[in-house]
């Protein structure tokens, strides 16, 4: 029982570090398209 809670928790967490990193890149790209149009 415990070894099958504990993948789960840990592929929950992957997915949210995944989930946070695209988020965090999507931003991070549109802020270099606006850094690039006001240079």
């Amino acid at each position: 029982m415990f070894p099958i809670a504990f993948s789960a928790i840990i592929c929950y967490i992957k997915s949210i570090i995944i989930f946070y990193l695209s988020e965090l890149s999507i931003a991070l790209s549109e802020e270099g398209v606006f850094f690039k149009k006001k240079m």
